[in-house]
Formats: structure tokens, sequence, C-alpha cells
């Protein structure tokens, strides 16, 4: 990604691919944490949601439940609901994963020459926001996933010295598919096992000195497989303040092994991969 900014004569990267993604990562788990600690620091008189609150029978005190907050009442006992009760038949999810993406039969457009043979792989990753509409049942949910992604590599030093062709390419991949979560399995999801199908289309500029190709595939088909593991349990107040607030159910972390497949378009280009592992923040609201 080309975005420098010049400062007394040194160059930084603004959006260096190396840092940028856990940048995003820190700042909206920040954001959120902060939105709520503030809600508190200017209310605290407002009583949290706790899992527990006891009242004494007979001095006189009425239970009220907090708005937006699903719960029970059982011996002047006020309990937050178990996940797989208080969650809503649909929720939407949104998030961000960073993760290494290395389309190695993809033959450029300018030299013939595969992938691996111009671009370093270790410097290849996609950076990717995705949203879910997720239908919650008794055994888990079923979910429609959308995700954007960009990439982006330069050829190798090696690759240049050797031939002075500074080639470079851009993708921007746009996807779809269903998923499937077993997020019932405890009462508390603090793992969630997950498993989605689906097509992709990628977007597509390779460029070579002033020259630029460019174009897109036919869907193609995409496959993955990952678990999701839940954060709220490190700040369990703020989380279920959270909740009662802005209805945030859950705040996860998740990792993911994707493999895509080459389009069935012959004139398309080749952008399968390998078993590719990416990791990222979700929210569940």
């Amino acid at each position: 990604m080309a975005s420098r900014v010049k400062i007394e004569g040194m160059y930084i990267d603004v959006f260096n691919k190396r840092w940028f993604p856990s940048l995003i990562l820190i700042g909206l788990n920040f954001l959120c944490t902060q939105g709520v600690q503030a809600e508190l620091s200017q209310r605290p008189e407002r009583m949290l949601a706790q899992d527990s609150i006891q009242v004494e029978p007979g001095d006189g005190l009425v239970v009220v439940e907090p708005v937006g907050v699903e719960a029970n009442i059982v011996d002047g006992k006020y309990e937050l609901l178990a996940y797989p009760e208080r969650r809503p038949p649909w929720t939407t999810s949104f998030g961000i994963s960073y993760g290494n993406f290395d389309p190695l039969d993809y033959e450029s457009e300018f030299s013939g020459e595969f992938y691996e043979d111009i671009f370093a792989i270790d410097d290849s990753s996609l950076i990717e926001f995705e949203l879910t509409f997720q239908r919650n049942l008794s055994f888990g949910s079923l979910a429609i996933e959308v995700a954007l992604g960009y990439y982006s590599a330069n050829a190798s030093d090696e690759y240049v010295d050797a031939t002075t062709d500074n080639i470079s390419i851009n993708l921007t991949q746009l996807r779809m598919g269903g998923r499937f979560s077993l997020d019932t399995i405890f009462d508390t999801p603090y793992v969630v096992p997950y498993a989605s199908l689906g097509a992709y289309l990628m977007y597509y500029e390779e460029s070579l000195n002033s020259r630029s190709v460019f174009g897109n595939t036919s869907p193609a088909i995409y496959y993955s497989a990952g678990a999701k593991f839940q954060l709220n349990w490190l700040e369990p107040e703020i989380a279920h303040q959270a909740y009662q607030q802005y209805g945030m159910q859950n705040t996860f972390l998740f990792i993911e092994a994707r493999q895509t497949l080459e389009s069935v378009t012959e004139a398309d280009p080749n952008f399968s991969s390998e078993v590719t592992l990416s990791g990222g923040l979700s929210i569940e609201i």
C-alpha cells in the first residue's frame, strides 16, 4: 500500500502492511471499551447489568430490569440469561482480519512468469473487512457473510535487479457465502467453531512502469473453517454494560483457514491459493 508522508526529509509509510492491521485491531477494541468506560464514568449511579444482584424480601425495594437486557428474577435475584436464551432471532457481526494470501499459480500479464518467481511471498498479505447477518437457532446459527479484501504486492528486489521490471499487482476480493457456527455449545460462547462456503470475485490490476492491465474474474468457489474466542470475560462489567447500552452481545478474536479455487472461466487469471491463515477481531450486536 503506497501512502507515504514526508516529515523533515524522512518518508514514513503510513499504511505499512506489517503494522497497520494490528493498529486497526487495537484501535477498534480501544474505541469500544473506551466508549463504555466513558458512559460509566459519566453515569456512576446507573446499576450495571451484573450476573447476579440480590434483593432481600421485605426491604420495600422493587427490582426493575434494565432496558434492553434479557433477564430472570428468581427469589428476588436478578440473573442475566445465558447467551443462547437471551440473544434475539437475528444478530449482526462486523470484523476485520489480516492474513497471508499467495496466488502461486497466477501468471504475470507482462512477463508470463508465475507469481512466486516475481513477488516476495513473505510480504503478501490480505486485509479484509467482513459483515455477517446471522439467524440464531437452538443448535447453532446460520449466517450470510459478505467481505471485501485488499491485497497488494511488488516485485522482489532480486527480480527487479535481474530484469529491471518493477511489476506490481493490486487485488480487491469481494466474496459472499454461507456460514454455520456452533455457538450454543456452551451457555457462554467462549469458543465458537464455524465453517463457510461461498463464491468470490477478484478485481485485479497489474502494472509495469506506465502500463497497466486490469479486469475481474468470474465467480469462483472458496471454503473456510475457523474458531472464534470470546473476550467478554476479560472485562465482564464493561461487557455487560455494552450489552445493556448498545446491544453488543460478544467480542471475539478469531483464526481462520481458507482456500480459494480457480475460476471456471478459462480466460480468467488464476487466483487460486493453497490453504491460507488469517486472524482478526469480530463484534456481534
